[in-house]
């Protein structure tokens, strides 16, 4: 043997003797290295299951692709750490990277790895048994829920000597005053077969119902019969009503004799029933037997039972552990003695599983002797090397170094599968925000901090660590990937890409929880059970198929680019409640009422349930009104959408108001606002045989929305009003840069509000509530402010008797101002301006309380956009006749956006009054002037048309024209013998023109037109309730038909195909492509002359340029195309393209 190995050997025994007085390096919970043990040389991890002696032969390693020539047996390494759960309190002791483990090579003595030789070392299983009491008499299982596998690293070429196996002497047996010859054992059973509702960490095993009977047999080798044995374990029974009774038997011991359960209460699955009882058994068997007494309506689950009793030290098998309690030790010398033995067998100390030590002992007769004057547990595996078990399996390990990251802004947590999105987002805020953003697989997380388990109390450790080198620098955690409850996969469903914490509790459905919030439990003493204050904002992508991350990332880099998502919407929040009690209503208006004070710009839409009329339907008790305005307001798009009530991974409301059908069909992808819910999981995201209503939200490629805060598990309305206050508190404020907060800082500040906050977990409803999205994106609020300086000639502030009346001339004149509160004069774009009538009136009814009424600013008098030049703007518009004639408060709602400078405002007004008739109004009897055409200006009636183009209406009026929806009858109204196109209703398909409220246009895109005559009629009020009509018709058809236009990619950044298919003869054509941003203009042109053959056309390149060679910004632009044969006969299709640069 080297003198190198002696000396390594000689100090693992010295460290042995000393590792119970005090704790090794690695396991000091506050500090971490910046060298990770696997940044360099080559790794395999290595699997086990069960408590024993491992080898690795030559053929393993050979299999592995190690080089045996070059193998220097003396630097063949094992690392590891103790199995187990690792401790949830910060503050508690657990290990830092992976430790070294002392371990045997076998021949290594000739400097070579040869066929025979093996590498020996010590495995634990990841079920942990503790000794429990302070007089050292009793243990207690710790089950390890997150794996049934312990890890294992092994390296071959690091260049060092390893540890290895020491020898720890026997003292002299002849004198000992005490002898052990027996040891505590025990035998377990627990299946994990089933979770209720698919929560918690605990799943239940076996169960039986009517006269069935659950039989497990047991064994215990050489007991000692003269002692009892003691019998723990839990059940849990489930009866619908009544009670029930069951019975255990051990042998002819009956542990339980009819022993009652009751009824399960709402929320809760199933109740548990513990036992215990101690027994005697005649042999080393034992049958455990289950029933109940029958009825219908019950059945009984077994969650595990343990059996606990004292064995003979008798060696069994070739791998045989065992361990010794304090109590059993004298107080001078002990001997121990194991029979059963010869000079084939090993005994390793394996007290410290990370430095095992070959005791020596006395061999006489079958029988090993050793003493000890030691009085402290002791754990020992006595084997047979020709009996050490094989590896479960292997893996290659990369290298890696998380230890060595030293600060970052944002943390992205993600699986393999999507760490190119993940990476993205990384990329988009350096970019964008200039935020230092890491990303990092979860499984090298695993590695590093939890020794190959998928413990999220690893995920945390990781986090703290860079939250405490980052000094607070650290702010947010993106999880981009969804969890399950399911952390071993038992189901097979797979989905627990970025695990969350699920607690271990009963089967109660209301007091259990998930949370990605124990990622943010920062201090020392937080962390157990989810205890604590979030110190970082935590935001989930919840992702299941690259597919999925692409389509969230898209509708992230959309959201934020406010070339393609500006507009009026922005002033826009939907508040929603459900019409059961009266304190959704309430606290839905405390919250309105809030966020009127703090933010009054913002403007309110009510969908109240209880506003509407109820319908009986074969599916149930429906809302038809609230879910068609609920969509409306999707589709016309909105800030936020608040919600108070019932719901559930289904939608929302008792009453199918938003259903998932109603989540799939949303396609408000230019307008998707953040949602808020309170009300019971929406979004529970760790049931891997679901889709919840929330995830669906964020998943919808077609708009939905791009974040919500919303509940995983059920809560309750008084918690939910403090939790919504809370939010509206921080949800507009902004940073000291004067800009909206981001997600994450609004999480974590509603989190942490005093109000809303208790350091119970199991009260704290708090952690119930998750953040769904990206928490490094800001709240979309406009930048700055549109203030009114002028109304009518008169300054605000002149008078404090500003009125206006029915069919008054306004005229009104403001700024848009910076953040510090100066006139932008480098402004320059369009402004959006509302004027809404007084606060209507709206009673609302409930399932259990009277009605009530309430207020809000519902009907617009005016929408109309002017433009901002220099910072500063004027509009004009009248008054329409029909108002409340009752005096009242009306409000102006501004929105403003500048392309040029990509900064947008907004603004409100109200300090004034409406009411009656303008006495100087001059009586208006002549209707809106109207010029209605199919797709081109030139259109004349009976022309033949292609099967797909747009209804457009020119209107003028010099009072204006009405398209608000609150008068009734005088709405712009299409009628035609189109089916589905008559009494169509076309108010929000008008668009006021720019800088002349007089003017607008009405446009409807009509496609896939069957070869036919169709007429249409349109009908149009003015604001002095005068209507005109105008009617149109064309004929369709199949000489000339262009269809399939469009575009690929799309979105695109580089260039795009566009692509067209004509039905028809072939010949040469003309095709010409007019290209237009979402203001209207012009902003590219393509012609091209083409040939189609068999009706394909060759698709058409084009780069994204202007008309002057100018790269076009990222945003939705619209095109309209045009083919056109050799006899002049012309077809023109309008589709939508979107850049993102």
């Amino acid at each position: 043997m080297k003198l190198s190995m002696m000396k390594r050997i000689f100090s693992i025994v010295l460290f042995a003797a000393a590792v119970l007085l005090l704790p090794t390096k690695s396991a000091v919970a506050q500090v971490n290295n910046y060298h990770s043990v696997l940044s360099e040389h080559t790794w395999h991890r290595l699997s086990v299951t069960q408590e024993g002696v491992y080898r690795l032969d030559y053929g393993t390693l050979q299999a592995m692709g190690i080089d045996m020539d070059q193998l220097n047996p003396d630097q063949i390494r094992v690392f590891g750490n103790p199995s187990g759960k690792l401790p949830e309190k910060n503050s508690e002791i657990r290990p830092d990277d992976l430790t070294e483990m002392a371990i045997v090579v076998e021949g290594a003595e000739d400097g070579s790895f040869d066929e025979g030789d093996k590498v020996l070392f010590y495995g634990q299983e990841p079920t942990r048994w503790k000794l429990v009491d302070q007089n050292g008499k009793t243990y207690q299982r710790e089950r390890n829920y997150y794996s049934d596998t312990t890890y294992y690293y092994l390296c071959v070429d690091s260049g060092v000597d390893g540890l290895r196996v020491g020898e720890k002497s026997s003292l002299p047996v002849e004198d000992a005053t005490t002898v052990i010859s027996e040891f505590p054992d025990w035998v377990w059973h627990e299946e994990e077969l089933f979770s209720p509702y698919f929560i918690g960490q605990n799943w239940f095993g076996e169960v039986i119902s009517g006269d069935e009977t659950l039989s497990i047999p047991f064994v215990f080798p050489n007991l000692v019969k003269e002692k009892n044995l003691r019998v723990v374990g839990t059940v849990y029974g489930r009866v619908s009503s009544g009670t029930m009774s069951y019975n255990i038997w051990v042998d002819d011991n009956h542990v339980v004799e009819n022993k009652t359960i009751d009824y399960y209460k709402p929320h809760k699955y199933a109740n548990p029933s513990v036992f215990e009882k101690q027994i005697v058994l005649d042999g080393d068997t034992a049958l455990f037997e289950m029933s109940f007494v029958p009825n219908p309506k019950a059945s009984l689950y077994l969650d595990y039972v343990e059996i606990y009793g004292w064995r003979h030290l008798k060696c069994v098998g070739g791998v045989f552990p065992f361990r010794l309690m304090p109590s059993q030790f004298g107080n001078d010398k002990t001997a121990i003695w194991v029979q059963n033995t010869n000079a084939d067998y090993r005994l390793w100390e394996v007290t410290d599983p990370m430095s095992p030590v070959m005791q020596t002992g006395v061999l006489s007769g079958g029988n090993m002797v050793f003493a000890t004057n030691e009085k402290t547990e002791k754990r020992y595996v006595m084997f047979k090397p020709s009996a050490a078990m094989d590896v479960v399996s292997w893996k290659a390990i990369p290298n890696q170094n998380l230890h060595g990251i030293a600060l970052a802004d944002n943390l992205i947590l993600t699986s393999p599968i999507f760490l190119e999105q993940a990476q993205e987002l990384a990329d988009y805020h350096t970019e964008l925000d200039g935020l230092t953003s890491v990303v990092v697989d979860v499984n090298e997380i695993y590695n590093e901090f939890s020794t190959g388990t998928p413990d999220p109390t690893g995920i945390r450790d990781f986090v703290r660590m860079v939250y405490r080198r980052s000094s607070g620098r650290l702010k947010y955690l993106t999880l981009f990937g969804r969890a399950s409850a399911d952390f071993r996969n038992i189901m097979g469903y797979g989905q627990n890409f970025v695990p969350c914490y699920e607690t271990f509790a009963d089967p109660h459905h209301e007091l259990s929880f998930c949370a990605d919030d124990y990622y943010a439990l920062m201090d020392n003493n937080e962390g157990s059970n989810c205890e604590g204050k979030v110190d970082i904002g935590v935001g989930r992508i919840s992702v299941s198929t690259v597919e999925e991350a692409e389509t969230v990332l898209r509708k992230i880099r959309h959201f934020n680019d406010l070339i393609a998502s500006h507009g009026e919407w922005k002033n826009d929040v939907i508040f929603c409640a459900d019409d059961e009690t009266l304190s959704y209503v309430e606290n839905t208006e405390t919250i309105y009422r809030m966020l009127d004070t703090i933010c009054p710009s913002l403007t309110a839409k009510k969908v109240y349930c209880g506003a509407y009329p109820v319908v009986n339907t074969s599916n149930g008790v429906e809302i038809p009104g609230a879910n068609r305005d609920l969509m409306d307001a999707f589709d016309k798009g909105a800030l936020a959408m608040l919600y108070t009530g019932h719901g559930g991974v289904r939608g929302l409301t008792g009453d199918n108001v938003f259903t998932n059908a109603d989540i799939a069909a949303l396609n408000n992808y230019d307008k998707m606002p953040f949602v808020y819910t309170a009300t019971c999981e929406f979004t529970k995201y760790d049931n891997p045989l679901l889709v919840s209503s929330g995830e669906l939200m964020m998943l919808n490629p077609n708009g939905g929305c791009v974040a919500l805060f919303t509940a995983c598990r059920p809560t309750y309305g008084n918690h939910n009003i403090l939790h919504s206050k809370a939010l509206v508190k921080v949800l507009t404020q902004r940073d000291e840069d004067g800009l909206p907060l981001r997600f994450g800082d609004i999480v974590r500040m509603t989190k942490c509000n005093p109000d809303n906050y208790s350091s119970n977990p199991m009260v704290n409803l708090n952690i119930r509530f998750v953040f769904m999205g990206d928490p490094v994106l800001r709240f979309p609020l406009p930048h700055e402010e549109v203030e009114v300086r002028t109304i009518n000639g008169a300054a605000i502030g002149s008078s404090d008797d500003l009125q206006l009346h029915a069919m008054s001339m306004v005229t009104v004149e403001g700024v848009v101002k910076k953040i510090d509160g100066t006139v932008d004069n480098g402004f320059n774009g369009t402004l959006w301006a509302r004027f809404f009538d007084k606060k209507a009136k709206v009673q609302v009814k409930f399932n259990s309380a009277s009605p009530r009424y309430v207020y809000y600013h519902k009907d617009v008098l005016y929408q109309g956009k002017v433009s901002v030049n220099n910072g500063r703007f004027s509009l004009s518009f009248q008054v329409p006749k029909d108002i409340d004639q009752e005096g009242g408060v009306p409000r102006f709602t501004f929105y403003a956006y500048d392309s040029i400078n990509n900064v947008d405002a907004m603004g409100k007004y109200d300090n004034l009054s409406l009411g009656g008739i303008d006495p100087s109004a001059v009586a208006d009897d002549e209707g809106p002037k109207i010029h209605f055409y199919w797709n081109s200006p030139e259109f004349v009636d009976g022309q033949s048309v292609e099967r797909q183009g747009v209804l457009c209406a020119d209107l003028y009026d010099a009072q204006g024209i009405y398209h608000y929806g609150y008068s009734l009858g005088r709405d712009i109204v299409l009628n035609s013998n189109l089916m589905g196109y008559n009494s169509m209703v076309l108010n929000d398909n008008f668009e006021p023109a720019l800088n002349d409220y007089r003017r607008g246009r009405v446009t409807l895109p009509i496609s896939d037109l069957k070869p036919g005559t169709y007429d249409f009629n349109l009908k149009v009020w003015d604001t002095q309730d005068n209507a005109s009509e105008a009617s149109l018709w064309f004929v369709v058809d199949e000489d000339l038909f262009l269809s399939q236009v469009h575009n690929y990619p799309n979105p695109f950044s580089e260039e795009t195909y566009i692509t067209m298919t004509h039905v028809g003869e072939d010949g040469n054509f003309d095709v010409d492509i007019e290209i237009f941003d979402i203001m209207g203009r012009q902003v590219a042109h393509v012609n091209r002359k083409v040939s189609a053959t068999n009706g394909v056309i060759e698709p058409l390149r084009w780069g994204g340029y202007d008309q002057y060679g100018q790269a076009l910004r990222s945003g939705v632009y619209l095109y309209r195309l045009t083919l056109t044969d050799e006899d002049g006969y012309f077809r023109t299709v309008s589709q939508k393209m979107i850049i993102e640069r």
